[in-house]
């Protein structure tokens, strides 16, 4: 995401998510199974980290309920290392927006399992059930870090939204525009969505005509619903700008991509999607 999403060694803690939400349905509302639609979405990360360039991250989340129907919001989180879990129950009416400005603090607040926040890293999950219809529910994630003088006070970041499990692939996925230069550092995280873990290999491709590529992560393990980041992708590659490949090579799991271009002066953040090769036609 990240994103200005720090180096792996620098994360102070990092959450997964799992949103459970289910309608409320009354005695005078449609009967329940015409109120019991479901959609499963995936929080890649949130993140209340120090990164690159004096950067502190944090992560805003954004609950809405777009539907015809209240809906009970059910936020879990499962640690990546050591550590417990934890969940917190959130109401929702037909049609409400809840933005939580800081939303590690907030899930540390509101207790759980889980007394290691102080741990490197947590893994990230989401599901939501039990909707006015399946597309009625959905989150989004703004992760900044506030700018320090001489640029005006406010923050610089990026946002994401909550994702579709069913997005992952198991073949490649391309992330291009990337670069590292004195004014830009590139990131590329990879996540798993699902239950069954997954094993990608992770190579950097010169964009500067010459056909160089340089493996960067030969074997990156995923758990189920696991995150990691691959920092300042171009590092010790001899390649400054160009394209990256994650491409699976074992496990029953499936996988995503994306990367960030962070500017070095601001830690501001472009996110950048990853393009999904397809299978040659039989």
């Amino acid at each position: 995401m990240k994103s200005g999403h720090p180096d792996r060694h620098q994360v102070l803690s990092r959450i997964v998510l799992v949103l459970t939400v289910a309608a409320a349905l009354g005695a005078a509302t449609l009967p329940a199974f015409a109120e019991c639609a479901s959609a499963t979405l995936f929080v890649p990360i949130i993140l209340s980290s120090s990164g690159a360039g004096g950067s502190f991250f944090t992560s805003e989340l954004t609950l809405t309920n777009r539907g015809t129907t209240a809906a009970t919001v059910e936020l879990r989180y499962t640690a990546a290392f050591g550590g417990g879990e934890g969940s917190c129950i959130e109401t929702l009416l037909s049609g409400q927006q809840k933005v939580i400005p800081d939303a590690i603090a907030y899930l540390r607040g509101r207790g759980g399992s889980d007394t290691s926040w102080a741990g490197p890293g947590r893994n990230p999950q989401a599901i939501f059930t039990g909707l006015s219809s399946p597309d009625a529910a959905a989150v989004t994630v703004r992760t900044t870090t506030r700018t320090a003088p001489p640029l005006p006070s406010g923050a610089a970041g990026l946002a994401y939204p909550g994702i579709l499990p069913s997005t992952g692939t198991t073949t490649e996925t391309t992330l291009y525009g990337l670069r590292a230069t004195s004014g830009d550092r590139s990131n590329v995280a990879v996540y798993n969505p699902a239950s069954e873990p997954v094993a990608v290999r992770v190579t950097v491709h010169s964009g500067k005509g010459s056909g160089a590529s340089f493996v960067k992560e030969a074997a990156l393990d995923l758990p189920a619903f696991g995150w990691q980041q691959v920092s300042f992708v171009f590092d010790g590659t001899g390649i400054s700008d160009g394209w990256v490949t994650v491409e699976k090579i074992g496990g029953a799991g499936v996988f995503g991509a994306y990367a960030v271009v962070n500017c070095n002066g601001t830690s501001d953040g472009s996110f950048v999607p990853a393009i999904l090769r397809h299978p040659p036609a039989a």
